[in-house]
């Protein structure tokens, strides 16, 4: 990073604009000092509504008649859900795209091929399954658990290997310290 602040690669007039895109960002104060005089954090959904407002509206929006029709009240308990799951933007959007893949698997009837557009679109309406808020909380709670699973996993996968690389060392000391002892005792008997 700091080569493209030094002046080589953009003007060195202070006049430039970064634009970061992370849903994770670990910076200590020199560096931060060097490249961020005036940082905006632009914060993802935090809220019930903001995380609502992305996955019905926005990244669903064209599924609505499909994707809990009529069940207004109950996305307060979707967006309680994704909250106390603290999800990212891209995690809410894996949700969103298991929740369209499951409306969207059916089988294409042979007539859909030779239809119209409109009978197509008729066709896709009768076809599509529907999810409702049940449904869709239990991919919330699917894709939670899956990752924390994963996590912990990950964890213990990396815990083991961990004491594996601790116990070669151990034995590697092991190991030196009787060579040494062995070759100091040669070393006497060598006298």
């Amino acid at each position: 990073m700091f080569g493209i602040f030094d002046g080589t690669l953009i003007p060195k007039d202070g006049k430039w604009f970064m634009i970061c895109d992370a849903n994770y960002m670990q910076m200590d104060e020199a560096t931060r000092s060097r490249i961020a005089q005036n940082p905006f954090t632009v914060r993802g959904p935090t809220t019930a509504d903001d995380y609502v407002h992305l996955l019905r509206d926005v990244l669903l929006g064209d599924l609505r008649p499909f994707v809990a029709h009529g069940e207004e009240a109950g996305w307060a308990e979707v967006g309680a859900d994704l909250v106390k799951a603290d999800l990212s933007g891209r995690s809410v959007e894996s949700v969103a795209n298991n929740i369209r893949a499951y409306v969207q698997d059916f089988e294409y009837p042979d007539e859909y091929f030779r239809a119209d557009y409109e009978r197509r679109k008729q066709l896709i309406h009768e076809l599509s399954r529907r999810v409702d808020i049940a449904g869709v909380r239990r991919e919330i709670a699917d894709y939670v658990s899956f990752h924390r699973e994963a996590e912990e996993r990950e964890a213990k996968d990396r815990f083991e290997r961990e004491v594996e690389a601790m116990v070669q060392q151990l034995n590697a000391g092991r190991a030196a310290t009787a060579r040494a002892a062995a070759a100091a005792a040669r070393e006497i008997v060598g006298e």
